[in-house]
Parts: structure tokens; sequence; C-alpha cells
């Protein structure tokens, strides 16, 4: 058993996310961690699938990268009870930030594409 903790314990999986879980800001309305990072250039990626790979309207890109957003942190918040030590539990104000930074790459990316 010791030796099974040792090899979850240092696995590559568990030390990205041990340095993504470090906190940059945390108040009563706003939390910034690393993770903030990965949401920011997820929503980005997603709103490029969405605008290169189907045929929705800007609005309803929008729309489907929020639900994309919302599901994803909804399977977040069930896989905590299964794998403690990859995530962290995530207060509501987490969970709103990562959705709406997540927004906020989808939109950086449109405008960045309608600019060309």
């Amino acid at each position: 058993m010791e030796i099974y903790n040792f090899i979850v314990e240092n696995t590559l999986r568990l030390r990205t996310a041990n340095l993504l879980n470090n906190v940059v800001i945390d108040t009563k309305y706003i939390f910034i961690s690393l993770w903030s990072i990965v949401h920011f250039l997820a929503g980005g990626l997603i709103f490029c699938i969405l605008d290169n790979f189907t045929k929705l309207k800007t609005r309803n890109k929008f729309i489907a990268l929020f639900l994309i957003l919302l599901f994803y942190e909804a399977i977040e918040y069930l896989l905590y009870h299964n794998f403690t030590r990859l995530f962290i539990v995530e207060t509501t104000v987490d969970i709103v930030w990562d959705v709406l930074i997540g927004l906020l790459g989808g939109f950086v990316y449109w405008f960045a594409s309608k600019r060309k």
C-alpha cells in the first residue's frame, strides 16, 4: 500500500493539479486560481470549435459555450467526491468565476477572429 501511495502522489497529473490549485485572488466575490488560465483557454478553444464546425448563429454559439462550461463544472463537482486528490472543493464563487472566465476566453477568440 505504501508503494501505491508513493506512485499516486508523485504522478505528473497530481503535481500539475496541485500547481494549478494555487489561488491568486480569493475574496467574497472573486476567486481566481491558476486553473483560471485553463478555463480561459478552454473557453477560447471550445468557441473556436463551435465557430468553425457548426452553423449556429453567434448568440447560440455563446449559449452552447455557456452550457458546455456549466456541464463541465457539474462533472468536476461530482468527480470531487471520487478523486479528492485531483480536485479541490469548489465554492459557488469559484464555479461562477470558472464559467465567466471560460466565457471570456470564448469572447476573446470571437473578437480576435472578427477583426481579421
